[in-house]
């Protein structure tokens, strides 16, 4: 019920289909940890880097598909 698919193609063309059980994300959390990074001068365990990352591989994911080319993944930081 809660899983993806990812489809990847091989160097030498073949198509791999995995299902991926799809993890359940805690918000709460990340708000808790990010109030002790400012309050209390904590370590973020989840860095502002990280989240821009995941919004560019995302971003040039939907770029992939409507151009139907491969795309290099750059400017990540």
């Amino acid at each position: 019920e809660d899983y993806g698919l990812l489809h990847t193609e091989t160097s030498d063309g073949r198509i791999i289909k995995e299902k991926y059980e799809t993890l359940h994300g805690n918000y709460g959390l990340f708000y808790e940890q990010l109030y002790a990074a400012i309050v209390d001068g904590k370590q973020l365990e989840i860095r502002p880097e990280d989240g821009y990352n995941v919004i560019r591989i995302i971003e040039l994911a939907l770029q992939s598909s409507q151009e139907k080319k491969t795309l290099q993944c750059d400017k990540l930081l």
